[in-house]
């Protein structure tokens, strides 16, 4: 219930649109049309359904995350849906979660959509619609790491069967460690200072690359040759930013192309940071990975052979 110009109002998401119904100017009065719209419990706590909570989340939430991240939490949030949306969310509980888990065929996916119940049930105990997450600390199905490591001389393969473009694109991915989405939105602004200026998207963390060396040569062959100077460093025919799905059809072909199995894109995120973990140590690694806990940086290392040199 929310005061506004001495009235009182109730909000609600409707298809994904805060409406404002009102309650009155008398605050006892209000507060009784308020529980009766919100089939307000004895203690105080209105029953909501899991569909209402899905709506608020994505109207209210789902700004706060890179957009790679809305794009995952939309697809976790349709088999969500089918499953939950009639069900009120006081009721849902780890048993409901651990049956969903169990019956789903797709036991990784089916963890990332859990963790994502369980993050919107904690903004429902902020909202003041459930009093705890039923979901804390709740076990998961077991999920194998991966461990692919790419190989030098994998990269070269790739490097070599891929384009212009594509080429300079994945040196520069190994190069930074960045995301593939941060580097599709590299804008030629972005190079000042003698540096490459990135804010990451999944971390909100501000990045400076030095562009000394061979980064700095791998945009000056990409400005080179280039008939049209568009905004973004990355285009496509049409001289606007490729996105991330362009580079992942691209990628099919030079993986293809290379006869480099088994890898994805954000295998080279993992080589460069296990690379640097290796050379320069896990803190220069993290500072470059832009992670705030060390432990995100550690689960990338995956060497291919861990080194030992035995004391004599």
């Amino acid at each position: 219930m929310r005061l506004s110009h001495g009235a009182y109002y109730l909000t609600r998401y409707v298809d994904g649109q805060q409406k404002w119904i009102p309650l009155g100017k008398d605050f006892a009065s209000a507060t009784a049309r308020y529980a009766e719209l919100e089939n307000i419990d004895d203690r105080g706590i209105p029953e909501k359904k899991f569909s209402e909570l899905a709506d608020r989340f994505e109207s209210d939430c789902f700004p706060r995350y890179a957009d790679n991240s809305q794009r995952s939490f939309r697809s976790w949030m349709k088999p969500l849906r089918a499953v939950f949306d009639p069900v009120p969310i006081a009721d849902i509980r780890q048993m409901d979660a651990a049956r969903y888990l169990d019956e789903s065929k797709h036991k990784v996916a089916a963890n990332r959509q859990v963790s994502l119940l369980s993050v919107m049930l904690n903004e429902a105990v902020r909202w003041g619609w459930i009093e705890t997450n039923p979901l804390r600390h709740m076990r998961k199905n077991d999920e194998e790491r991966r461990r692919r490591y790419l190989t030098d001389e994998e990269l070269q393969r790739l490097i070599d069967a891929a384009d212009f473009q594509m080429a300079r694109l994945i040196r520069i991915a190994y190069l930074t460690a960045l995301r593939k989405s941060d580097i599709v939105a590299i804008q030629w602004k972005d190079l000042r200072d003698g540096a490459l200026y990135v804010v990451q998207q999944k971390t909100k963390t501000p990045v400076a690359f030095s562009l000394d060396g061979e980064l700095g040569n791998l945009f000056d062959e990409l400005r080179k040759g280039r008939k049209i100077l568009a905004p973004y460093v990355f285009t496509n025919k049409h001289n606007t930013n490729v996105s991330d799905r362009t580079v992942d059809s691209y990628w099919w072909k030079v993986r293809n192309k290379a006869g480099v199995k088994d890898v994805v894109f954000h295998d080279i995120r993992r080589k460069r940071l296990t690379d640097l973990t290796t050379n320069h140590g896990e803190s220069f690694a993290q500072k470059v990975a832009g992670h705030k806990d060390r432990k995100s940086t550690a689960r990338y290392y995956t060497p291919d052979v861990i080194k030992i040199t035995l004391p004599a």
